[in-house]
């Protein structure tokens, strides 16, 4: 996935008719990488598909409660239902507000986190953290 992402930035893009030029590459970071996966598989275990949690947890208290010095520049990707890390990133340049997280220069790490269950909703989910 963060290969898929960083090429992604590597090229200039549009996002909703905003032009975005290419951004630096993003470095994985540990506490964004728990809070993506804890996220990923939380959806995936409770068969729900949201950025926030059923008991109200945003992106940045799952990422405070991981140990990520929370600041103003976050931003959160969810995916469902692709196998792949190619599928799901195809999905989310597809999509405005996930392609400009993704093209975004602001950020500078990201947390990846992948679950698949059986029998949920959509098998596969995908979370990104970005943290500037």
């Amino acid at each position: 996935m963060l290969d898929q992402v960083n090429a992604r930035r590597a090229a200039p893009a549009i996002c909703g008719g905003r032009r975005f030029g290419p951004a630096p590459a993003l470095t994985v970071h540990p506490a964004l990488r728990a809070a993506a996966r804890d996220h990923s598989l939380d959806m995936a275990s409770r068969n729900y598909f949201e950025h926030v949690t059923p008991e109200g947890r945003t992106v940045e208290q799952r990422a405070k409660a991981t140990g990520f010095s929370v600041d103003a520049t976050m931003g959160e990707n969810i995916g469902a239902g692709r196998p792949t890390a190619v599928g799901a990133v195809e999905q989310w340049m597809a999509s405005t507000h996930h392609c400009q997280n993704i093209m975004n220069p602001k950020y500078r790490h990201i947390g990846v986190g992948y679950a698949a269950r059986e029998g949920s909703r959509y098998t596969h989910y995908w979370t990104l953290v970005f943290g500037g």
